[in-house]
């Protein structure tokens, strides 16, 4: 049988999938995309490699035993059973009848995140959440991982709809080659970090149009510990910085601004609050609690910090407040302890430039962290799957995971608020990983293997033929153990 090549989409673009008598055997890049992802190639390995799950499958000792403690679970040597569809779908059924029966519908974890093919259709926590509002609703995930200082932080500082407009309608590369003279980015802007699209993406656009912008006379500046956190062909200019000290260097490049008579006092006495504390701060006429007396924010004082010379951030300063600049923070410098710090600085540091609003000026977060980010959007937003409505209030941070299964009803700030961790019973999780996102996988490790209960399912492409029950040693598709 000859080959065949089908065309697909996925987070990393379009591309088409070649098959031959049933099998993946290779692929080949969309005609109309201009730097399709080298990560397609990985397709034909991961659909036909020996750890991809092919068939539900259920612990043994889930089985043998029941609901209950287990502390084997998690245990490499734990053994996997596949079992037949009907099975499958049986099981799952009454341990959520016996939870929400038991405990109530609080008591089920809804999982987070839901990578799955592009497209709403083909995303899976969107289904398991429609699902799950069908039989009375879940406890939910709010945030992510990917942005959540900006998600809870910029609202304070921007309000919802610009906040929004921050993560959501950002302006695009073609406005920033029109308009933009300098972008300085926190966090470089990786190029292998734009591949990834969650949806999907027909074309791979941003390192042609970050070359583009660059070609247009578009001067970049690279802020990171790394040197290749930007592409050659940009030809950024590399400040290597000590790896958790953009807050510093910023507030060095405001310190600047202030005592140089550089800072556009006009923007920030019409369009800000704070100015004058933010001022006294940097200068070190105040501390942090705002009283007398503080340690300035100068330039020599950062580069004890960041190891950036002091020059060099003068130098930056002065060229950020000739030039229509673009600073950008990336996910990466606010996916740490402290994360909100460098974006509340970045912010700041944009309006005392008095560029905020300006076409190709002001402040961004995202570019160089994700491909659909500086990409154009759509007016109104993507199109979504009605999933009805949730009639259970309770949520968790999307990283306070752990945290539920290990202290159920325990107390926990977020978002200004005092709040318990609900007591859940089982976790079902629909085309994610948390050990993919957590931040802390030994103590993840810790709270999966406690006495909750766990459900994942993965999406396999296809449905398993019928098999005898075998032992089953990889990955599993889905388990419970209480």
């Amino acid at each position: 049988m000859a080959a065949t090549r089908h065309p697909t989409s996925a987070h990393w673009g379009s591309y088409q999938v070649v098959v031959d008598d049933g099998r993946v055997v290779g692929v080949r890049p969309d005609p109309d995309d201009p730097a399709p992802s080298p990560v397609m190639g990985n397709t034909p390995q991961a659909q036909h490699h020996a750890s991809r799950v092919a068939r539900p499958a259920v612990r043994r000792r889930w089985l043998d035993r029941g609901p209950g403690p287990d502390p084997r679970r998690g245990d490499p040597r734990d053994e996997y059973v596949e079992v037949e569809w009907d099975t499958a779908l049986d099981l799952l059924a009454g341990e959520l009848d016996r939870v929400r029966g038991e405990h109530g519908n609080a008591a089920i974890y809804g999982g987070s995140y839901g990578w799955g093919s592009a497209g709403r259709v083909h995303h899976a926590q969107s289904q398991l959440h429609r699902f799950l509002n069908t039989i009375g609703g879940y406890t939910r995930s709010r945030a992510t991982y990917s942005h959540g200082a900006v998600e809870v932080l910029m609202p304070r500082l921007l309000g919802t709809p610009g906040a929004n407009r921050l993560l959501h309608r950002a302006p695009a590369w073609s406005q920033i080659r029109e308009h933009t003279e300098l972008l300085v980015s926190f966090g470089g802007l990786r190029v292998s970090n734009t591949w990834t699209s969650s949806g999907g993406r027909a074309a791979q656009t941003a390192l042609p149009a970050m070359r583009d912008a660059a070609d247009a006379g578009v001067e970049f500046v690279s802020v990171s510990p790394l040197a290749d956190d930007t592409d050659e062909g940009v030809r950024a200019e590399w400040v290597p910085i000590a790896p958790g000290a953009d807050t510093a260097v910023l507030l060095a490049l405001i310190h600047v601004l202030f005592t140089e008579g550089l800072a556009d006092t006009a923007f920030l006495d019409r369009y800000t609050v704070g100015a004058d504390r933010l001022r006294a701060y940097v200068r070190g006429e105040r501390d942090e609690h705002g009283r007398p007396g503080g340690v300035a924010r100068s330039p020599e004082w950062a580069e004890g910090v960041s190891g950036v010379p002091a020059d060099r951030l003068r130098a930056l300063a002065r060229r950020m407040a000739e030039r229509r600049t673009l600073v950008n923070v990336g996910w990466s410098v606010q996916r740490a302890r402290y994360g909100e710090q460098p974006l509340w600085a970045g912010l700041a540091l944009a309006c005392c430039l008095g560029q905020v609003g300006l076409p190709g000026g002001g402040f961004a977060s995202g570019y160089g962290s994700m491909g659909n980010y500086g990409g154009g959007s759509t007016p109104l937003g993507l199109p979504r799957m009605p999933q009805g409505d949730n009639p259970v209030d309770a949520f968790i941070p999307v990283a306070r995971v752990a945290d539920m299964l290990l202290n159920p009803g325990g107390r926990y700030r977020f978002d200004g608020a005092d709040l318990r961790y609900p007591d859940v019973r089982l976790v079902y999780w629909a085309g994610g990983n948390p050990f993919h996102h957590h931040q802390d996988l030994a103590r993840l490790s810790r709270a999966s293997a406690g006495r909750r209960p766990w459900w994942c399912t993965r999406r396999t492409g296809r449905r398993p033929r019928a098999t005898p029950t075998s032992s089953f040693r990889r990955r599993p598709c889905w388990s419970a153990t209480t």
